[in-house]
């Protein structure tokens, strides 16, 4: 938009300052001046006569505008060139007053059809003239006739002496490229208003259809080929203002920002803007009513309603915030200077002085569309940051996750050596259980049995006997004790007669019997909540907990509550033994610590699909949770 903008100011810069170099095409340079109006005879006509007999009452200048001194008229004239052109015509470059042009004594031109208010105040608009001249006119005097209220009189620019055809075709060689992008421009807003109208009724593409129709019609109407072929000045003058066209685009970025408690009025803002603008120009291309009936109610709405949305802006938006500040002060400079401009016209109007254009407002329209610029470029650069930011972190967390899969990783091939050493550990065990108690013991039965039966053949030693079926007996019960304990090692028995629940209470008495711990125990009824491969995971993890406070806290006292709850277990182990450190915690929790118990416990909890957390203080004791889900949970 900051570059459409600048060329459409640029545009503008170049079609009024062109000039024309064709051989054909004489600038005037040579002219005579004359203050005050020239004396009418009887019938109300200039005497041309007596300003011409009268040497003193015209002065020589190189240039076609003076101070203007009374607010009265001013005449000047030049002598017409020596000329066998067909068609010949003077261009006017950019008038601004009241002007009529006579050659010799006879008005060939007059711009009073495009007086918008009284003689006096003159023609409200720069325009560009062709004026064609009869066929002869060399040697004769051409006369123009300018009356203003502004503090010169005249033409600032110049005046041109040519063919109609070498006029007609300069201006097209010179314009048209501005004229076409105008063109595009306007296409451009139908086109938005069309997508806007027909498939997606959404502000943006309406905001963005009076946009580019703000800028299309401020490029089309500073281009002297409409100008010259549209004669509708009151028209022109009020669509060049860019403001008009421009002011429901503002109202409707203003609407998009602010509190939706507001919004309701920018909303009627800028629909009341674009409804007096299409019926401003319905009235000027039907009627004869004149700009500055227009013109003057439409300031009165723009001073009230864009100074209302600054305020309200204000009120909706926070100023710690960069991108509300750059808002704000876009809205604001244009609030400001939109009310100086305005100021200024009602000042010139009351004194009944000719107001000159300021571009004030214009200027205002130019910096608030900068802010947007700036305010989308800041958002941009904030998204970049944001988004960097966020893929900064998003690194970091894969980073992380690729680090603890690689520990996870780490823990099972440590857990899985370690299940693995167990298990031939535990054979061992098993094997010298058998070998040194049961294997022992049978062999003491197998020879007592030997020996009875050789007493038996024998009526003299059956006493003997008698006591070797005794210790037979007494053997037999001890091995079957040993069978039973190495059978209740490798398998709690009583999860299969008596339930988790009653099962997790008799591995707390058994435990507590064998250790000068006292344990206070608290235990909800979860039977049937598990299958069997997760009671027994369970089991085994309230086993090792209560193992490890008996083998290494040093603790007094322990207590162990289970409750059911809101679709899971949760088992809390506490003690006062002399806890651990935090890099303890975390070998606990992530299970790499160097006993197999510490792994174990970590590894069941996963597989039950729980977590696992501790709270150890050194010399305070350790408190350990773990929250198991239920099934279907």
């Amino acid at each position: 938009m900051l570059v459409l903008f600048i060329c459409t100011f640029a545009l503008i810069g170049c079609s009024t300052d062109k000039s024309n170099q064709q051989n054909e095409i004489l600038r005037l340079t040579q002219w005579q001046y004359h203050r005050g109006d020239l004396p009418k005879d009887g019938t109300g006509n200039y005497c041309f006569a007596a300003a011409g007999q009268t040497d003193s009452a015209w002065h020589n200048s190189s240039k076609s505008i003076l101070p203007n001194q009374n607010n009265d008229a001013a005449w000047f004239r030049t002598q017409m060139p020596a000329s066998k052109l067909l068609g010949p015509a003077v261009f006017v470059n950019r008038s601004e007053q009241m002007m009529s042009v006579y050659l010799d004594r006879k008005e060939i031109f007059t711009n009073r059809t495009y007086i918008l208010d009284t003689e006096n105040l003159g023609a409200l608009s720069f325009r560009w003239y062709l004026i064609p001249l009869p066929q002869n006119s060399t040697g004769k005097y051409l006369y123009f006739r300018f009356t203003s209220q502004s503090k010169s009189i005249g033409l600032a620019s110049w005046v041109s002496f040519g063919s109609t055809h070498e006029f007609l075709g300069t201006i097209v060689s010179e314009n048209i490229i501005d004229l076409i992008i105008g063109a595009l421009i306007l296409t451009s807003a139908l086109v938005m208003l069309i997508v806007f109208v027909f498939l997606r009724r959404e502000k943006f593409y309406l905001g963005s259809s009076i946009f580019f129709l703000s800028v299309g019609t401020l490029i089309t109407l500073n281009n002297p080929m409409i100008n010259i072929f549209f004669d509708n000045t009151a028209l022109i003058y009020f669509l060049d203002d860019f403001s008009l066209l421009f002011s429901p685009f503002f109202f409707m970025v203003i609407e998009s920002v602010i509190i939706p408690k507001y919004q309701k009025y920018l909303g009627w803002a800028w629909k009341i803007h674009l409804i007096f603008l299409g019926a401003a120009v319905v009235c000027l291309l039907a009627t004869n009513i004149t700009m500055n009936e227009l013109i003057t109610p439409f300031f009165i709405l723009l001073l009230i309603t864009s100074n209302s949305s600054l305020i309200l802006l204000i009120k909706s938006t926070s100023r710690k915030k960069m991108d509300s500040v750059i808002l704000l002060i876009g809205t604001a400079v244009f609030s400001i200077m939109s009310t100086i401009e305005i100021l200024l016209y009602y000042i010139n109007f009351f004194e009944n002085t000719w107001y000159t254009r300021t571009y004030i407002l214009q200027w205002g329209t130019l910096f608030f569309v900068g802010s947007l610029i700036a305010l989308a470029m800041y958002r941009y650069l904030q998204e970049n940051i944001e988004a960097r930011r966020v893929q900064e972190q998003l690194v970091k967390q894969q980073k992380i996750a690729l680090e603890a899969n690689q520990r996870e990783m780490q823990i099972r091939e440590e857990y899985t050596h370690q299940l693995l050493q167990s298990q031939d550990d535990e054979r061992k065990r098993i094997a010298m259980e058998l070998h040194d108690a049961v294997g022992q013991e049978l062999l003491i039965i197998k020879n007592l049995s030997s020996l009875c039966i050789k007493s038996i053949d024998n009526p003299e030693k059956l006493d003997t006997a008698s006591e070797y079926i005794k210790e037979i007996s007494s053997t037999s019960s001890s091995v079957i004790e040993s069978v039973r304990t190495l059978s209740k090692n490798l398998h709690p028995y009583q999860l299969d007669n008596l339930g988790i629940s009653e099962s997790l209470e008799a591995v707390i008495q058994r435990l507590e019997s064998t250790s000068s711990i006292q344990f206070k125990y608290s235990i909800d009824r979860i039977d049937k909540l598990f299958t069997r491969e997760q009671e027994l995971h369970i089991y085994r993890i309230l086993q090792e907990l209560l193992t490890n406070i008996i083998k290494h806290a040093e603790a007094s006292n322990a207590e162990i509550v289970l409750t059911k709850k809101d679709g899971e277990v949760a088992l809390n182990v506490k003690d006062d033994g002399k806890g651990f450190a935090a890099i303890g915690q975390e070998n606990y929790v992530h299970g790499s610590g160097k006993g197999f118990g510490l792994s174990g416990i970590h590894e069941r909890v996963n597989i039950l699909h729980g977590s696992i957390s501790i709270d150890s203080v050194i010399n305070k004791g350790t408190s350990i949770q773990i929250h198991i889900p239920l099934r279907g949970s």
